[in-house]
């Protein structure tokens, strides 16, 4: 009889201490590219023309993902 096998950190946020620029990421497809990699452990750099709102709610997104709490 085998074990569960446990996931690791390192697979949970595989991306843990990289960064990452997204382009064109303050909406669509961009800026759920910058969650997934955010939630893979990245630090996102988001770059945007001109879309500021969306802009700020995603950062708040991301901030939300890094708070102790919803770890």
């Amino acid at each position: 009889m085998s074990l569960p096998l446990l996931e690791t950190p390192l697979q949970t946020r595989p991306f843990q201490g990289r960064n990452a620029l997204v382009t064109g990421g303050a909406t669509g497809i961009g800026a759920e590219i910058g969650r997934a990699l955010a939630a893979a452990g990245a630090t996102v750099a988001v770059n945007h023309l001109g879309q500021d709102p969306d802009a700020y709610a995603l950062l708040a997104a991301f901030e939300l993902q890094e708070a102790p709490e919803s770890r």
